[in-house]
Formats: C-alpha cells, sequence, structure tokens
C-alpha cells in the first residue's frame, strides 16, 4: 500500500498576453492558483496485480486552479473566473488495474496514460481510458493497447464566463 500527495501555490502574473496594446488594462493579471493530488497505490503480493488511484485539483491546461485573481484572466477559451468550492475538490486523474494473467501475460485497464520505452508518453501526455494486453519475458516485451483517446476531454478551459 503507498501514499503520494503534492501541493503547489503559484503566484502568476502577466502582461500584453492578449495584444500588444500596454494601454489595455484588461490584458493585465495577477492571480494566485493551487494545484494538488493525492495518489494511493496496492500492490498484491500474491497475484503480482497493481491498483492505482490518482485523484487531482488543477485548472485550465493541467495549470493551477485560480483562487485570488487581480483583474481579468483570460486564456484562449474566454474569461476564467476564480473556483470556489466544489471546484476546489479533486476529480479522478487516473484510474487502473494491472491483472497479471496465465504464464507472463498481463492486462492493464481503466484511466491512464499509455507510456512506451524510458517514460515516452503517447496520445499527447494526457489520460485516456484503455486496456493494454502485454507479454513480458525477459528483453522481450510486447503489447496491444487500445484507447478512446480524449474521451474525458482534457483539454481543460477552466470555468469560463460567457457575456450576453
Amino acid at each position: 500500500m503507498g501514499l503520494d500527495s503534492y501541493l503547489r501555490t503559484d503566484l502568476v502574473s502577466f502582461k500584453n498576453v492578449v495584444d500588444l496594446d500596454s494601454h489595455n488594462k484588461d490584458d493585465q493579471t495577477v492571480y494566485l492558483g493551487i494545484d494538488y493530488n493525492l495518489a494511493f497505490t496496492a500492490d498484491f503480493k500474491d497475484s503480482g496485480n497493481k491498483f492505482y488511484l490518482k485523484l487531482e485539483r488543477n485548472g485550465p491546461y493541467d495549470y493551477d486552479a485560480p483562487l485570488f485573481i487581480h483583474n481579468t484572466l483570460i486564456n484562449s477559451g474566454g474569461r476564467v473566473e476564480k473556483y470556489r468550492n466544489a471546484e476546489l475538490l479533486p476529480q479522478v486523474e487516473e484510474v487502473w488495474l494491472d491483472n497479471k494473467l496465465l504464464g507472463n501475460f498481463g492486462l492493464k485497464t481503466g484511466l491512464y496514460i499509455y507510456e512506451v520505452g524510458n517514460g515516452f508518453s503517447l496520445n499527447g501526455g494526457y489520460e485516456n481510458y484503455g486496456a493494454t494486453l502485454y507479454y513480458q519475458v525477459q528483453n522481450i516485451f510486447w503489447r496491444l493497447y487500445y484507447c478512446r483517446p480524449d474521451l474525458v476531454t482534457k483539454i481543460l478551459w477552466g470555468r469560463v464566463f460567457s457575456r450576453k
């Protein structure tokens, strides 16, 4: 059984992001944001199976969730409001089960990042619902992978304010 966590707070300040007009006061922002996660790992010694659950809260583009904003925070999706109440609760970022099957076969299923080699991530580095059937013996490792890319819409726009 394992537990891993982190908490990051950032104070971000920028100017002239939307356009190069230095007199545009809406194009200057300072905000305080947070990003945190809590991950649980379970390794079953008898069967060799592994279970992983990661809960995380972040904001637009997998960056900080804004808590306090001075002026207007704008990204390519529009104006972003500060996160409050339930928006600060974590969401399921990864959850998967790696089952050892007969012999040296295994089946990994769930919501996870597909990595090959020395941690090279495929499918844009985001979690996808998928399944990997694999076979591993010493230096031989093959796998058959299937996923539904971007099923959970991981291009996070954050909380967006729409003007009517």
